[in-house]
């Protein structure tokens, strides 16, 4: 039966995109959904990354007979091929495709077509949706489910990317930490630290609920600051921030964010969360009709907690206040009752970063690549 590729129209065409994943690669051991309400919130117009031309995108579906068999999500974000001197760039991503090549040319031919009709001539990706989430596909640790805010693929996708040609743009890696008992915080602190912490004005908190939107913007300077020079980042705007926040607001642990400050100002945070994809494979991924509560009841029994970012002033990047924001994260992870750490990815060539991660006994989980056209 001949394949086509269409753009996603109508609620029976989005449900189908939105699905897919699970029917293709559900009875893998190592899949887990992630929440269907989370990405239908990230496609919408209610996005700001959707507004006022900073982006678009358009969803696809391929299609065998009445039966949708593979996704893809062509995509732009502006703001990147404007900081970055890359106007010929357009992302793909949220991939889901069956082992056929060619199955996979007919899903990028028509992303490639898509962003060709808009003057881009270069395809990159996986990226759900922008270099602060999800990006790549998995090149190694298939047989370990990803947690909250980490990719998994299917082990075939990065040969099927490879046959069509294209090549690796970027690498990074995954880690964990199976076991927070045996790491001992105090260890992290050297001489540097502890002197840091005798320093007048030098405080560390926990997250305050009672000025939420004051904090959540202070962490987001921290990050756009601190990641200013990592490869292909774009600094979050305030509705962005916005955006995020909301739906945070309800599942934010204060004690699993801490703030390194200086005489009021922060100069450091980490910001870490449980690995609510637990939580979601109870609930099928979805919160309606009944997830909700699923999520109310099961939400507090996580153990395994995960590392969102970390981030500090960039004047004080050789001052070792990464490790006392780490030091500080850890004792208040096992006083929560959390038994381990992932973490979200690390490029390669963030050599600092990983050297830090190691020192709370993280080890690789998963590799990742981003590909790219020639």
């Amino acid at each position: 039966m001949s394949l086509t590729v269409r753009p996603v129209r109508g609620r029976r065409d989005l449900d189908a995109f939105l699905s897919l994943p699970a029917r293709l690669d559900g009875a893998h051991p190592a899949f887990r959904t992630g929440l269907r309400e989370d990405l239908l919130d990230a496609l919408s117009d209610d996005n700001p990354l959707w507004a006022e031309g900073r982006g678009e995108r358009e969803l696809f579906l391929a299609w065998r007979g009445e039966t949708p068999v593979a996704r893809v999500l062509a995509h732009a974000h502006l703001a990147s091929n404007l900081r970055h001197g890359e106007p010929e760039v357009g992302f793909f991503g949220c991939l889901a495709c069956p082992d056929e090549p060619a199955t996979l040319a007919a899903l990028l031919d028509t992303a490639t077509a898509w962003h060709r009709a808009r003057g881009r001539t270069r395809l990159r990706g996986p990226y759900d949706l922008t270099i602060t989430g999800c990006i790549g596909v998995v090149t190694a640790g298939f047989e370990r489910p990803a947690s909250f805010s980490q990719s998994w693929s299917a082990p075939h996708l990065p040969r099927l990317l490879e046959q069509y040609g294209m090549t690796v743009a970027y690498t990074a890696t995954t880690l964990r930490c199976d076991d927070l008992s045996i790491v001992d915080e105090q260890s992290m602190l050297g001489p540097k630290q502890r002197a840091w912490l005798t320093e007048p004005g030098v405080t560390l908190r926990t997250f305050r609920m009672d000025r939420f939107e004051a904090d959540m913007f202070a962490a987001t300077d921290l990050l756009n600051r601190s990641f200013s020079d990592n490869w292909g980042f774009v600094p979050m705007s305030e509705d962005e921030v916005r955006f995020i926040a909301a739906p945070m607001k309800r599942v934010v642990r204060p004690e699993l964010t801490v703030f390194l400050e200086l005489h009021g100002r922060a100069v450091g945070v980490g910001l870490f969360l449980p690995d609510f994809n637990e939580v979601f494979a109870r609930m099928g991924g979805r919160l309606w009709p009944l997830g909700w509560a699923t999520f109310l009841w099961h939400q507090r029994k996580v153990r395994a907690a995960v590392a969102q970012f970390i981030a500090t002033d960039p004047t004080l990047q050789d001052k070792g206040v990464m490790r006392i924001i780490v030091a500080e994260l850890v004792k208040n992870l096992k006083g929560a009752g959390f038994t381990s750490l992932d973490g979200t990815w690390i490029g390669d060539s963030n050599a600092k970063s990983l050297r830090t991660a190691e020192s709370v006994g993280m080890r690789e989980k998963h590799r990742l690549a981003v590909y790219q056209s020639t």
